[in-house]
């Protein structure tokens, strides 16, 4: 989704700028990441977030449900991921693509995607 947006982001001109980053202790000695950035598209500038922690279930939880130790985690996929996540919701609210249903999306062509599976090669 995030290379998505940011092709978008290039074809329309969607500028970001002032980028902060904050990293701030959550439960169990995990961390939450936390980035912002100016976006602007047109006459249209709003600070954009994302977030995401080493406690999330895509980083941290193990098969039999228990999250790993905050040093199992891999952080620099945690801090890319929050900003990919700030890329996307920056996207989305500026060009107005937030909430539209499947038929909306099926009427321009896209496709629902009925499942995902990480880490299997085929």
């Amino acid at each position: 989704m995030a290379s998505g947006a940011e092709r978008i982001m290039q074809l329309v001109g969607i500028s970001l700028s002032d980028v902060e980053r904050e990293e701030r202790e959550i439960s169990g000695g995990h961390k939450l990441f936390i980035v912002r950035g100016l976006m602007c598209f047109k006459d249209r500038c709003f600070v954009a977030e994302g977030m995401r922690s080493t406690k999330d279930k895509f980083f941290a939880k193990q098969k039999d449900g228990t999250y790993k130790p905050i040093d199992e985690v891999d952080i620099p996929s945690v801090m890319k991921s929050a900003f990919s996540n700030m890329i996307v919701r920056g996207v989305t609210a500026l060009l107005g693509l937030k909430n539209l249903t499947w038929e909306q999306l099926n009427q321009l062509g896209i496709k629902k995607v009925h499942r995902v599976t990480y880490g299997k090669r085929r």
